[in-house]
């Protein structure tokens, strides 16, 4: 497959300073050596519980963050050394639709000013900019009558079809979703996700598709990534990390969410105990061996790699071959 989106030993630290004098700097390691491709045309799920980097990776990826090492390339062009007019032309082709609508929406503009304001950054001749936002509007499943009302006038499905319609109206190529739904009745979560997968075929997209929900996930997903304290842990299809988890976490993320498919109650069930470790001061071998049932003395001091155990299927766990996920 083509990829759209390579990724390597990309690093993300945050720097704090703490104690009396503010002298001593510590560092939040939020991103820590990620590789990571993603194919054209795909969606990519990521997984992980809160503060693992997930928000961090995707906005880190568009350069709303800055690296603080690594490389990262669209379609063969090097964003993490774009800048200045570059950078524009690349942003044109990537976008990103954030968790909360209402809060990424101005409350001060309305609607349709919402819509105009990346085509009129990007140079669009202004007897285009009409048509271009009755297209979109359309796409979205909002009538035109919405154009003039201001955010808080609309509802929050609403909200987030505006936010959608915003990233996709220059017809990007690859689109980060951050929880799009995370915010939105169960209803309409449903018509968001498929208003998504009839977008994404329309205008040939690549998602990165971030979310605490595994069932959604998996519902729009071609494969799931797993993330833990900064790490990439685990990388799989769909099925294959549904019927054979291979990472202890991984496993105890799908045991604590209903399974609805038949085909996965000869699933495993593992209780994760302890809290989430710190990202400031992790664990010096494997992030999660504080908390794995199946802990031997090398994950204690030895940090695991992510390796290809089979086919398409990448894990970083010593004892990945050796955990029996049936019950």
């Amino acid at each position: 497959m083509k990829k759209i989106i390579e990724i390597t030993n990309l690093k993300k630290y945050f720097s704090i300073k703490k104690g009396l004098f503010k002298k001593k700097i510590i560092h939040i390691k939020a991103l820590d050596n990620i590789s990571l491709d993603i194919n054209e045309g795909e969606t990519l799920g990521l997984v992980g519980e809160s503060g693992c980097g997930k928000t961090t990776l995707g906005r880190t990826i568009l350069r709303l963050i800055e690296p603080t090492s690594g490389s990262m390339f669209f379609k063969g062009s090097n964003t993490s050394k774009a800048s200045g007019e570059s950078l524009k032309e690349l942003r044109k082709k990537m976008s990103i639709v954030f968790q909360d609508p209402f809060s990424s929406l101005s409350p001060r503009l309305t609607i349709r000013t919402s819509l105009a304001r990346p085509l009129i950054i990007n140079g669009v001749k202004r007897k285009m900019i009409e048509s271009k936002i009755k297209e979109v509007i359309h796409k979205v499943n909002l009538g035109a009558e919405l154009l003039f009302r201001y955010p808080h006038q609309l509802s929050g499905g609403q909200q987030q079809r505006v936010s959608i319609a915003r990233a996709i109206i220059l017809k990007p190529k690859f689109l980060i979703l951050d929880e799009p739904t995370s915010s939105l009745d169960i209803s309409v979560q449903a018509q968001i996700l498929n208003l998504l997968l009839d977008l994404q075929e329309e205008y040939k997209m690549t998602y990165l598709f971030i979310s605490h929900d595994l069932n959604v996930v998996n519902y729009i997903s071609d494969r799931i990534s797993i993330m833990y304290l900064g790490k990439l842990i685990e990388l799989a299809s769909v099925d294959e990390i549904n019927t054979n988890p291979r990472h202890p976490y991984t496993l105890g993320l799908y045991s604590s969410s209903p399974i609805l498919s038949p085909k996965y109650r000869k699933r495993k069930k593992i209780v994760m105990s302890g809290e989430p470790g710190s990202i400031i001061d992790p664990p010096a071998g494997c992030r999660f061996y504080p908390r794995c049932p199946y802990a031997k003395d090398i994950c204690k001091t030895e940090l695991p790699q992510l390796r290809e155990i089979k086919e398409n299927h990448w894990v970083a766990c010593h004892r990945a071959e050796k955990i029996n996920i049936a019950k």
